[in-house]
């Protein structure tokens, strides 16, 4: 799989994560997040996260010597 990805100039990937943590006061919380991740070979990358806690978006782009 990771040499087909490396194969690629353009992909997207899309995960869907939850993360469970106890409260002090005993109380489960259950807290998730949807990321979408769009990359543009060799120098673009994109996220969009959505949460249950915040929603972000996160640009890298790469310079070439």
């Amino acid at each position: 799989m990771s040499e087909y990805l490396n194969s690629l100039e353009e992909f997207t990937l899309h995960t869907e994560n939850s993360v469970d943590t106890i409260l002090d006061s005993g109380q489960k919380l259950q807290l998730g997040r949807a990321v979408d991740l769009f990359v543009r070979r060799p120098d673009r990358l994109r996220a969009n996260v959505k949460g249950d806690l915040r929603d972000q978006v996160v640009y890298v782009v790469v310079d070439q010597p």
